[in-house]
């Protein structure tokens, strides 16, 4: 197969391509703490990957009342890496 530079048909996981290795390297957001990943009106998402953590934080208001969730991660769900303790 001839180099696809991550087309779609591969998802960028050929050998061919190179985007696993961009992958180990992480993105703006698994390599920052704690980052607003999306926000929409009166939702905000975090991505957390300080001192150790592995977590999305969802946060929002509803009816005046302020709702806070975290999920643990294992993975990055903007570029796939996956996510250690020591981050």
């Amino acid at each position: 197969m001839a180099n696809c530079n991550g087309s779609k048909k591969c998802a960028g996981y050929c050998a061919n391509c190179n985007r696993r290795s961009d992958i180990e390297k992480g993105c703006e957001y698994c390599n920052d703490g704690k980052t607003l990943y999306q926000k929409t009106t009166g939702t905000m998402l975090y991505i957390n990957c300080s001192n150790g953590a592995r977590a999305l934080y969802f946060e929002t208001e509803f009816a005046g009342v302020s709702i806070n969730s975290a999920y643990i991660i294992n993975y990055c769900p903007n570029c796939g890496r996956k996510l250690k303790s020591e981050n």
